[in-house]
């Protein structure tokens, strides 16, 4: 099917692989290294000004709007943009919260490996877990589930790289949609604050598209894309929740 849709995909050779295992490579895909991008990022925000501060001071009205407090300054947005599930889950009041919406615990291990992964990620179809190279040689594995399961995926998984030690660990709460779909726009029925939700692994390549719907100057598909994907929408069935391709604009 990858093929068909275009992709270089071949067969991992199962040396590469945990025991009782099949796998496939794709050598075209690209995948973004936050801990690699986020300096830079964050140079080019700097650099054009853009305000970065915590959400701890924020404080959000029912129409959207919300207030931040930074120090003795005090600024005042008129619409309120959540990109983050923390931030959601930290500041949206229950009442809103939207029907399609629910919570899921994740893990993330952090692992010192004794030889590289042989892709820059490698994904387990079985558990949803994902291994992750990361900058200075590290192995980040995210597992769905606490730390318990976390540990069980790592156990085997790690048979991918010789085995490993575990550094580092932390468990975290994503918000996920109960049809697999992600959800953009305002949570209420033309007023409350806008989310994105779910929208990974690709949310960085729908910035352009979704910048423009927010903006209100879609282009006719991306119009319907995100029509079709609001966090006000009731549920579809499985054979509905299909990703569909937002045709590039420049």
């Amino acid at each position: 099917m990858a093929t068909l849709h275009g992709h270089t995909a071949q067969v991992t050779g199962p040396h590469l692989l945990p025991s009782d295992s099949i796998g496939f490579s794709f050598a075209d895909q690209v995948h973004l290294d936050l801990i690699g991008v986020e300096p830079h990022l964050n140079r080019w925000l700097d650099d054009l000004g853009v305000l970065r501060a915590t959400s701890q001071g924020l404080k959000l009205l029912k129409d959207g709007s919300s207030t931040l407090s930074i120090g003795d300054e005090t600024l005042a947005f008129r619409q309120t943009i959540f990109l983050d599930d923390q931030a959601l889950v930290d500041h949206l009041p229950l009442p809103q919260w939207p029907r399609v919406v629910r919570r899921q615990i994740y893990s993330s291990l952090l692992i010192a490996p004794n030889r590289p992964l042989v892709a820059p990620m490698v994904f387990d179809i079985d558990s949803g877990s994902s291994l992750v190279s990361l900058s200075g040689g590290g192995v980040s594995l995210i597992a769905v589930g606490d730390t318990t399961l976390a540990y069980a995926d790592a156990e085997r998984l790690l048979e991918t790289i010789g085995g490993g030690e575990i550094v580092g660990q932390r468990q975290f709460t994503r918000l996920l949609t109960t049809d697999g779909l992600p959800a953009f726009g305002r949570v209420g029925i033309g007023l409350g604050a806008d989310v994105v939700l779910s929208a990974e692994p690709y949310a960085s390549f729908l910035v352009p598209a979704l910048a423009r719907w927010i903006g209100g100057v879609p282009t006719e598909t991306e119009a319907a894309y995100f029509a079709e994907r609001l966090v006000t929408r009731t549920n579809k069935s499985p054979s509905e929740a299909v990703p569909t391709r937002i045709a590039s604009s420049s």
